[in-house]
Order: structure tokens, then sequence, then C-alpha cells
């Protein structure tokens, strides 16, 4: 996976991280989970839902074209058609 910041972000992470002698990856995934936690319940079990669904979809084979992807699930978990 490949993340792109804007400049400003990337240099707040690069020097959080020399200064914490922190990993950046480590301050990500705590901004993330410090997010997470802050979803209202709902909220978090339909992120836990698509992450599940995500997982399975990517262990399925790759021809089954019936299987919804990830972005038409998400669509529908937000209220879509």
């Amino acid at each position: 996976m490949t993340v792109y910041f804007p400049t400003e972000t990337k240099a707040r992470l690069e020097a959080l991280s020399i200064l914490t002698k922190v990993p950046a990856w480590k301050i990500i995934n705590s901004a993330f989970d410090a997010h997470f936690e802050n979803l209202s319940d709902e909220e978090q079990a339909a992120v836990d839902g698509l992450i599940e669904f995500i997982a399975a979809s990517r262990m399925a084979d790759d021809q089954d074209e019936d299987r919804p992807s990830p972005a038409r699930m998400a669509f529908a978990v937000a209220g879509g058609a």
C-alpha cells in the first residue's frame, strides 16, 4: 500500500517520528486507533464488518464476478442502494 500525504503532513509526521523516536508507522497506527475509538458504536460495527468483508473478498477467487466489490459494499453500508 502506498499512502500520499500533503507536504506539511509528511513533514509533521517525520518531525514527530524523529523527536519522539517512534517509527512513523506507529504514529499513524495510533492515529487510526484514536479515530476508530471516537466513532459511534454503529460506525465501529460498520468498519469491523467491512474489514471482514474485504478480508473474505481477498481470499475469494478473483474470477467470481457475482461477488460485490468492497466499494459497492461500502456504498451499501453507508446507506446507498
